[in-house]
């Protein structure tokens, strides 16, 4: 079945559903590739500043050795630098010529050489000295209330905050990290308003009282049903979490806490979310009361709460795989007789998120897809299951899947599914054995991400009867073109 097919084939609820579906994940990627592509570059404009801001400031030093010292700040202001490496000591002899200054970061570097970079209190104190000498960095001391002889390295790190306040770095990941979230509440917005349109008895409108003019305004029952649907919507974002969970539980009989996703993440993400917008990315009382002692991890207040890549992408798979479930178990509910159309259009996103390699997000939604879907067909299933083991195994490697791989049943399952199974297990030998019977042509093995593994082995090319050259392009890809995601059939 193909993308084109699906939407051609969909009544208009259908339609409206699977569109909101491959949106919604189409949104977070998209957010998630700018930050990746945008990052690096702002980084090494800031790094470029502070050297050219820098270099002139350290006539002492000489620009070479101010200029190693500007780059090892712009590390430290990444965060790139352990406790341990910044010891108050380092700031007792603050005329360090600029050999020695050299000689000391090259020791650094070879103790820890995991580190791309380090910077110690020392080249702190002496990028906040600019001409006005040690009297500078008193004053910039004095301004956050700290005491100018001993500063330890979490007080030159809040003196940092101050002297350069600006991060353009870090300002992206927070604003990708407020734009997730607010794809995802936009996303219910739809799943609510689809809601209600459906079972319009179901909203409370128990707080709304329309006056004779008001009613006069809307016209007719449907526009004024729809005004109360969003006061209704507009009233729900402003509630808590739990409310929310209360609402789907009521409602659809759904448990968003009850999922693969643990509910403790999804909380911290939305707390997270919440100090970065209002209190400047530091823990806040609030924060520490909503979330779990495991989630805060040794939080405490007013430490700093920085969004890291590495926390963007997770953030990016949580919601990926929290929101399919909810927007899946919605359309189960308002749409019960498109239910071949609605594994299929998830089928179709799940093959999206497989070319883009979140494995975990596909991991987590489809664990909760299998035991929660009803209306599975034994092909449905499998080829799910398929998608699940794929995942698993580029998470775990081959051998956290090899047992239920090698106990599957080829006898009851076809010889297309028994050939993905060989994939997975990188047996060539037994894929070869049952391709023939397959009914899988050369296209698909050399663009869907199942078979990824198998592109690779040596003589695979010549055993499909294909160039071997152009199998060296593809191999080890999981990203097919458009066209090909569009075309294939799965």
């Amino acid at each position: 079945m193909t993308n084109r097919l699906l939407f051609q084939d969909m009544s208009p609820a259908s339609a409206h559903w699977g569109a909101l579906t491959l949106q919604y994940a189409a949104n977070l990627d998209s957010v998630l590739t700018l930050a990746d592509q945008m990052l690096p570059l702002l980084q090494q404009v800031e790094e470029q500043e502070l050297l050219e801001s820098g270099a002139s400031s350290y006539g002492l030093l000489g620009l070479e050795g101010a200029s190693k010292l500007m780059s090892f700040a712009a590390a430290f202001k990444r965060g790139e630098i352990r406790e341990e490496d910044a010891t108050p000591d380092d700031l007792e002899d603050i005329q360090q010529s600029a050999g020695q200054l050299q000689a000391f970061y090259a020791l650094l570097e070879q103790r820890h050489p995991d580190l791309p970079s380090g910077l110690t209190p020392e080249g702190i104190a002496r990028l906040l000295i600019t001409e006005e000498g040690q009297a500078g960095l008193a004053e910039l001391l004095s301004t956050v209330g700290l005491e100018p002889s001993r500063p330890s390295s979490a007080a030159l790190r809040r003196v940092w905050d101050v002297r350069f306040p600006v991060n353009r770095g870090q300002m992206l990941l927070n604003t990708s990290l407020i734009n997730l979230i607010t794809l995802f509440e936009s996303m219910q917005g739809e799943v609510l308003r689809t809601y209600y349109g459906t079972y319009p008895g179901a909203v409370p409108g128990d707080d709304l009282r329309f006056s004779f003019k008001e009613l006069k305004a809307h016209g007719s029952f449907e526009q004024a049903l729809s005004a109360m649907i969003d006061h209704e919507i507009d009233g729900f974002m402003r509630r808590s979490l739990d409310d929310w969970r209360t609402f789907y539980k009521r409602a659809i009989k759904f448990d968003l806490s009850k999922g693969s996703v643990p509910w403790t993440e999804f909380v911290e993400l939305y707390q997270r979310r919440n100090v970065v917008v209002h209190n400047n990315s530091r823990a806040s009382r609030q924060y520490l009361n909503n979330v779990s002692p495991a989630q805060r991890n040794g939080v405490e207040i007013n430490m700093p709460l920085a969004v890291t890549p590495e926390y963007l992408h997770r953030a990016v798979e949580t919601l990926l795989a929290f929101g399919l479930r909810l927007i899946n178990s919605m359309w189960s509910k308002t749409d019960t007789g498109g239910s071949e159309l609605r594994i299929a259009l998830m089928d179709t996103a799940t093959l999206r998120l497989l070319n883009d390699q979140r494995w975990r997000a596909v991991q987590l939604f489809l664990q909760d897809f299998l035991e929660e879907e009803e209306h599975f067909g034994s092909a449905d299933r499998l080829n799910v299951q398929i998608s699940l083991w794929l995942a698993r195994k580029q998470l775990g490697g081959l051998d956290s899947v090899r047992a239920e791989l090698e106990a599957f049943d080829h006898a009851v399952a076809g010889e297309r599914f028994s050939a993905q199974v060989y994939a997975l297990l990188e047996d060539m030998e037994k894929f070869m054995a049952v391709y023939p019977a397959s009914g899988i042509i050369p296209d698909e093995v050399m663009a869907l991400p199942v078979y990824s593994s198998l592109r690779g082995l040596p003589g695979f090319a010549e055993a499909l009867g294909l160039n071997a050259e152009i199998v060296t392009v593809t191999t080890g890809s999981t990203h097919p073109s458009e066209s090909e995601t569009t075309e294939v059939t799965i």
